[in-house]
């Protein structure tokens, strides 16, 4: 597998309103995409003060939902840290019992290991190298990238799984950074570009993270712009790379945070909100309590199909639906419906943005 610099590498945790986004893609944009997925930690019983699901029951579902949402087309999976060592009902550790179940799908499933994977877990993952033939991922933090170390870090890895660099595909997950200013974080970010000799060996080599807010209520209701830091970042970066390079694909978490914030629902009321990607921003119609007041969705669709960064009704499925509910033809649904709504016209938004700017490339 070998992306073009056009392609997109989204971070996407299985969550409903992230496989549904993916489903509902067009095919010729799918074909431009290539998602990190991680299966998420357990939900948490806040009433009962225990998890929700047995790791069996919540990692389960995975393969045939991977089928279902993405078919066989290429990506590369993860597990949350917390279920990598995990146990299956029949005795398998997770990646163990994951992969076995992808490979029965014919998936183009490639695994994912990290630098703070104990060895164990990294000789799970080299069998599977093994079998599949279909390389390796190979996810490195911002921590991991300012490591004096990383070369030699990397390569064990690598030793450990039994992988070739020229078959590893490299995912620098910067996660959710404070990129201003912006020319220090990007000179800095070149600098230990440079200080990683073996970079160029990579078959493949995405660069991950996001501006998007770990948490909406600082943002204040009615109608806000948040900058899509991440891409404005990327866009500077490349334009500083001749001298190392290396172009990066592009990814991020779309309109998510990369944490995982367990939520005791019956304690807050999460506002009614349209997030909604333009150029370099993402506008953001908010209101009140989303439970109290369903209906404020008319009025935030209806902002939205003003706005001259509106792109019509046929540009993605989130757009569809908000014109649909602008118009009183669908109803207000759900939280999770709404999050849909927003990735799926991010995500289009991101592939005509890379289509634009690395054109001729």
């Amino acid at each position: 597998m070998k992306l073009d610099i056009q392609d997109y590498t989204p971070s996407l945790r299985w969550r409903q309103a992230e496989y549904q986004s993916l489903l509902f893609l067009p095919e010729d944009r799918k074909d431009r995409i290539c998602p990190l997925v991680t299966i998420p930690p357990l939900e948490f019983d806040f009433e009962l003060g225990v998890p929700k699901k047995t790791p069996h029951q919540h990692v389960h579902p995975f393969v045939t939902r991977l089928k279902k949402k993405w078919g066989t087309r290429p990506c590369w999976v993860d597990l949350h840290p917390t279920l990598r060592e995990a146990l299956m009902d029949d005795g398998r550790v997770t990646y163990q019992y994951v992969f076995d179940g992808l490979r029965d799908d014919r998936a183009t499933a490639i695994p994912v290991a990290s630098l703070d994977m104990p060895l164990a877990t990294l000789k799970v993952i080299g069998d599977i190298v093994s079998k599949d033939q279909l390389g390796l991922g190979l996810r490195l933090t911002l921590v991991d990238l300012i490591h004096p170390d990383k070369v030699a870090r990397s390569l064990a890895v690598l030793n450990a799984v039994g992988c070739d660099i020229s078959e590893t595909d490299l995912l620098v997950d910067i996660e959710a950074p404070n990129y201003d200013p912006l020319v220090p974080f990007v000179n800095a970010l070149l600098a230990q570009f440079r200080a990683f000799p073996i970079l160029e060996q990579f078959r493949n080599f995405a660069l991950i993270g996001t501006g998007f807010p770990e948490s909406m209520a600082g943002i204040a209701t009615g109608a806000s712009s948040i900058p899509r830091n991440h891409w404005i970042f990327y866009k500077s970066l490349i334009g500083s790379l001749p001298s190392v390079g290396r172009l990066p694909n592009f990814g991020d978490y779309t309109i998510t945070h990369p944490g995982f914030v367990a939520m005791d629902m019956r304690m807050v009321k999460p506002a009614g909100k349209v997030i909604y990607a333009t150029d370099n921003s993402w506008h953001v119609e908010k209101g009140g309590s989303f439970r109290d007041n369903r209906d404020q969705m008319y009025g935030h669709c209806d902002a939205i199909v003003l706005l001259s960064e509106f792109k019509g009704s046929s540009y993605s499925f989130g757009d569809h639906y908000i014109t649909q509910c602008a118009a009183r033809s669908e109803g207000t649904s759900n939280l999770t419906r709404w999050k849909h709504v927003g990735i799926s016209h991010h995500m289009t938004v991101v592939l005509d943005d890379l289509a634009s700017f690395h054109a001729g490339a």
